[in-house]
């Protein structure tokens, strides 16, 4: 198993779950790209493509940021370039699905008729989505917006940390709140086990930008925003819980490290994970999960 992976390894919540979700899509994701042979070409081939959920979030994201970066230098919120943008990239979708939708290369039973609904959606919802939640932000100082800083990392527990947060803001006062996009609802995510109270996304972020700006946690937020009911859930994380952080980076990024070749990355085969999976044509029990057949790399 190639070692060049672990110049660039690090924990991030992504990881997390393709961690304990299915260990041998982390496998490809992480490592395969690394490795020698046509493996890495058909990896970074595949990471070309995603699944629609997940295309759909990067649309937004996208849109979002650029009113953001445009607010920033003009001071005026003008949502028209990226209300076109959101509409240009669900029309390449819906012309070209194979160019760009995982479930199309899997050859799952997928309803082409959700790429024109999802679009309706996200236009019918960025003007609310604005209107009803900037209030919350325009008083403020606009710390950092999605992309300013490219791999954006910090260390913790010995290990560095791989984050993406959407939105840091700061009041007069100097109290952060650091803000994470959710293309979803409040309901939908956190029936999916996504509570904000425990999660380690937002805890990462409140450790993160405590270092980044000197701000102790009683004086930084941390929040989910979702797009799909405009609703928002804020938490704050005490010293006791980022040292409970710290040491799960530390133990998780050990366990992470300590695998020799890819049969420590056992695969968990169902329909729900590998009709989804960015890899499912190059694994072996996810191609037997969506066709019945077999592929050797």
């Amino acid at each position: 198993m190639n070692k060049k992976w672990r110049r660039w390894f690090g924990w991030s919540n992504s990881k997390e779950e393709m961690w304990t979700s299915c260990r041998k899509q982390y496998f490809f994701h992480v490592i395969g790209k690394h490795e020698p042979g046509s493996m890495s070409q058909s990896v970074r081939g595949l990471q070309a493509l995603d699944p629609l959920d997940f295309r759909k979030g990067t649309i937004l994201h996208e849109a979002i940021r650029s009113v953001l970066r445009s607010y920033r230098d003009t001071q005026v919120l003008d949502l028209s370039k990226a209300k076109e943008l959101i509409e240009l990239k669900f029309n390449l979708i819906e012309e070209h699905p194979q160019d760009y939708l995982t479930e199309m290369r899997n050859g799952v039973d997928f309803d082409r008729g959700r790429i024109p609904k999802l679009k309706h959606l996200m236009l019918a919802n960025f003007e609310p989505f604005f209107e009803k939640l900037w209030p919350k932000y325009s008083h403020k100082k606009i710390l950092f917006i999605d992309g300013d800083e490219e791999f954006l990392s910090f260390q913790c527990g010995g290990y560095k940390v791989y984050i993406s947060p959407d939105l840091v803001t700061q009041e007069e006062n100097g109290s952060l709140l650091v803000t994470d996009w959710k293309v979803g609802s409040k309901e939908r995510t956190e029936a999916w086990g996504r509570e904000p109270e425990e999660s380690l996304q937002l805890t990462a972020y409140v450790c993160w930008a405590g270092q980044k700006w000197e701000v102790p946690p009683a004086m930084i937020g941390a929040e989910f925003v979702y797009y799909g009911d405009l609703e928002f859930s804020r938490v704050k994380r005490t010293l006791d819980e980022m040292d409970q952080f710290a040491e799960f980076v530390e133990q998780r990024s050990k366990e992470m490290l300590d695998v020799t070749s890819p049969e420590d990355f056992p695969s968990n085969p169902s329909y729900r994970i590998c009709s989804k999976c960015w890899y499912a044509t190059i694994c072996k029990e996810g191609k037997r999960v969506l066709t019945g057949e077999d592929v050797e790399f």
